[in-house]
């Protein structure tokens, strides 16, 4: 759709739902509105705001399609703009649509804004939800900034927002991802001394951390412990061991493994 077009269907809405006013003809006829990842963000979200409405779906239906598709391209300050656009003209967009913002600077890796429009959320009393939290550790892990994340989680306890296993998983996969792998397996002896309960992702994201690292022998080393303290390794346990030594070149090693993990899978199967 042209913007011609664009605009001119702008103002048959306009007409029919004036709520929509300031902010949509902003959005429509000024490209200085653009922030964020730039234009593109803005012209594709004004476009499908646009059509959705000119096939008479619902404005708020059709405020939060868009903005459901556009979080996942990280047009945070785009998504934040539809959001306050939602509110003004008296749409109650709820929690969800609170946290398609923080999805958004999730894919961005912005931690900072994330917990500043966290902090909002709850100035607004906008009910953030256990997601919503989760969701600033996510973007720090992303903007790989785990100390950051780790510290945000101390701040979830400390106000009794009461983190589980995905929350802590995320500062894992936060040290995971920035590295050294070291620093990964000694988050999650905290998690097991603090009683936060790690599961098998939890164990598995130490392993990749290894294998990313290029640490075939270290992997395998973190392997038999997690058999030794019946962590129970599962068949992504083992596999991601395997892929560490193929990385390595060293099949034989690869193999030997190979053996032994049908071995023992199939005894813990029976």
């Amino acid at each position: 759709m042209k913007k011609n077009s664009l605009v001119s269907t702008f103002y048959l809405l306009l007409s029919i739902y004036p709520c929509l006013g300031f902010g949509l003809a902003f959005m429509l006829e000024s490209s200085s509105f653009a922030m964020g990842r730039g234009n593109d963000c803005m012209d594709e979200m004004k476009a499908a705001l646009s059509e959705k409405m000119a096939k008479g779906i619902k404005p708020k239906q059709a405020y939060i399609s868009v903005i459901k598709m556009y979080e996942k391209k990280g047009c945070a300050e785009e998504v934040k703009s539809l959001l306050t656009e939602m509110i003004s003209c008296g749409m109650n967009p709820g929690v969800s649509i609170y946290n398609s913002v923080l999805n958004a600077y999730v894919q961005l890796g912005d931690g900072d804004k994330a917990e500043a429009f966290l902090a909002t959320m709850i100035g607004i009393d906008a009910h953030p939800n256990l997601k919503s939290y989760n969701s600033v550790i996510n973007a720090y892990s992303n903007g790989n900034l785990p100390d950051k994340a780790e510290a945000f989680l101390a701040t979830m306890i400390g106000i009794d927002a009461h983190p589980d296993i995905t929350s802590y998983n995320a500062v894992l996969s936060a040290y995971a991802k920035a590295g050294p792998p070291d620093k990964a397996e000694a988050f999650l002896a905290t998690m097991i001394g603090i009683d936060a309960h790690p599961d098998i992702t939890s164990y598995n994201v130490v392993l990749s951390a290894y294998v990313k690292a290029g640490l075939p022998d270290k992997a395998e080393a973190f392997l038999v412990t997690m058999i030794g303290i019946d962590a129970h390794p599962n068949l992504e346990s083992y596999n991601l061991v395997i892929d560490a030594y193929e990385r390595a070149g060293r099949t034989d090693k690869a193999q030997a493994i190979r053996h032994d993990s049908h071995f023992l899978l199939n005894m813990n199967l029976r």
